[in-house]
């Protein structure tokens, strides 16, 4: 380390350089004696360069100023820790009511959707079609609130990080059919046809097959609810890269892409209605995407005002990659 001269300066013996732009020089005083200097230093091409020296009182205070900022990080560090873990706490009191709520509504649900279906099957046929359309009614709203029931114990499972796969090495060409198939039925109510295209071979994947088929009908009733009448939603699958990749495009209004972020979190809304007024919990994209992400694979969504949306999700292919 060299530094420049000037005329009467006292000699430089040692520097102990600090982390800081403050170093601590050994110089020799006018008396010939060794004399410790606390000093403000810049390092330049031509070498180092002594800005100024801080006296006693100066450096005190800067001691002092370091202290006190130190004390008031250790502060707010302790603060956060606290609140981060009140937060845990009440996620966890929010995970357990959610499933205790969910747990006590799901058998009166039940119970109401049995015996609203066995009156409906009354052999002596002695309900007039008010009664029997009530009765139909009320069968929806219980199969509507059970499967609400159903996505709060998912979400709740989900944040708490104890959900479990029951693995399976699978054939997606027929599953995805039959999700189709299935579909296709329901979509025939609003005059929408639901297409596949798969290739005639693919690999096996490993998954845990009810839960696929909740990503699959959740992607599929979404693009039916979102879908004009006289349109089509494609169900198509490919292979790249060691994964299958999912497609499901509808025909629909489209989603603004600063809403696509939000539809991945519980009770994500969008700006978009469905095409004609179906009702929605909020949860179906959250929980479907936590379970491809379960399964070690990626989701995500490719959609513009006006020309439909495509919800994709891939899966690994099983190690070895071969068919059934």
């Amino acid at each position: 380390m060299s530094f420049p001269t000037w005329p009467d300066a006292p000699r430089l013996l040692e520097v102990q350089a600090h982390p800081h732009v403050v170093h601590l020089l050994t110089v020799q005083a006018a008396s010939g004696l060794p004399e410790t200097v606390h000093a403000t230093m810049q390092r330049f091409e031509a070498g180092w360069v002594i800005l100024g020296s801080l006296d006693a009182l100066e450096l005190t205070a800067l001691r002092h100023e370091l202290s006190r900022v130190n004390s008031e990080l250790y502060v707010i560090e302790r603060q956060q820790q606290k609140q981060n873990r009140e937060l845990v706490r009440l996620s966890e009191l929010k995970n357990r009511f959610l499933g205790i709520a969910a747990h006590d509504l799901r058998g009166p649900l039940e119970a109401i959707a049995m015996n609203a279906q066995w009156l409906q099957e009354d052999p002596d046929d002695l309900l007039t079609s008010d009664r029997r359309e009530a009765l139909e009614s009320i069968g929806r709203s219980a199969a509507d609130m059970a499967r609400l029931v159903d996505d709060l114990l998912d979400t709740s499972a989900f944040e708490a990080g104890k959900i479990s796969l029951d693995l399976v090495a699978l054939d997606l060409g027929p599953f995805l059919k039959q999700a189709a198939h299935l579909h296709a039925r329901l979509a025939s109510c609003k005059q929408i046809d639901v297409v596949m295209a798969t290739p005639a071979a693919l690999p096996l994947v490993t998954v845990d097959r009810r839960r696929l088929t909740q990503v699959l009908d959740n992607l599929l009733s979404n693009a039916v609810k979102f879908s004009n009448p006289d349109t089509v939603v494609q169900l198509s699958v490919r292979q790249e890269a060691g994964e299958l990749i999912v497609e499901v495009r509808d025909h629909g209004p489209g989603i603004p892409v600063a809403e696509h972020a939000g539809l991945f979190q519980p009770f994500g809304r969008t700006s978009v209605n469905a095409t004609a007024g179906e009702r929605s919990t909020g949860l179906g994209l959250y929980i479907a995407r936590m379970i491809v992400l379960a399964h070690r694979g990626r989701f995500w969504i490719d959609s513009v005002p006006g020309k439909g949306s495509s919800f994709y999700f891939s899966l690994p292919v099983a190690a070895g990659g071969g068919t059934e």
